[in-house]
């Protein structure tokens, strides 16, 4: 049976630790597609609580984000959330597995968030139907409550650990986000894609 990658977030902006992982992940898998899934602004502001400020313009987190699909071989996009047909990653799964019925799904994220995946909507059902992908960092570690630890071990064939130990390691978005503001074009050339600078030159923001 055939894997299709799923890697969700707010992409704000995109930095190639995310481009870097994604495809790490995806060759990990040996998975046929890989789709990646971004939030829209009422995500990031309603329920991250970003100040207006510390968002990059949906519009142009999505150029990007196009940018880099289109330099990729079955890469895609999903504009599900980004357009808010669904809020929920159940939903959005399910809707992407609809067209994809032979296939297994697999939904990329980062090894902290297993801490507080017992709350999420469905989650029985979103470990029973699809495959969840855990990226474990160099020397982190997450404490785990028993509820958490119950739900792991209730679905242990569909929960799945990958090391990710490279040189983006401590990349992150928000370092991208000061290094725009504070026009730092050389930390950009390390932390970023050339194409990505090119379009935020573009727009005005550097």
């Amino acid at each position: 049976m055939e894997k299709i990658l799923v890697f969700g977030g707010t992409f704000n902006p995109l930095s190639i630790a995310h481009g870097d992982l994604f495809l790490y992940a995806k060759n990990y898998l040996k998975a046929s597609k890989g789709i990646l899934l971004p939030t829209g602004d009422r995500f990031i502001k309603c329920w991250k609580h970003y100040s207006s400020n510390d968002v990059i313009d949906s519009k142009i987190r999505l150029e990007i984000l196009e940018k880099f699909v289109s330099l990729h071989s079955n890469i895609y996009l999903n504009l599900d959330e980004y357009n808010q047909i669904t809020y929920k990653t159940y939903d959005t799964l399910k809707r992407i597995y609809m067209s994809n019925q032979n296939s297994e799904i697999y939904f990329l994220l980062g090894n902290e968030k297993i801490s507080e995946i017992f709350k999420w909507y469905k989650i029985d059902d979103l470990l029973t139907e699809f495959h969840f992908l855990f990226i474990k960092r160099k020397k982190e570690k997450v404490k785990l409550d028993d509820q958490t630890s119950n739900l792991i071990l209730k679905h242990k064939s569909h929960i799945h650990f990958l090391d990710y130990n490279n040189k983006y390691l401590d990349v992150s978005s928000s370092l991208i986000r000061k290094a725009i503001i504070e026009k730092n074009i050389e930390l950009l050339e390390k932390y970023t894609y050339n194409f990505e600078i090119e379009i935020l030159k573009k727009e005005g923001l550097l």
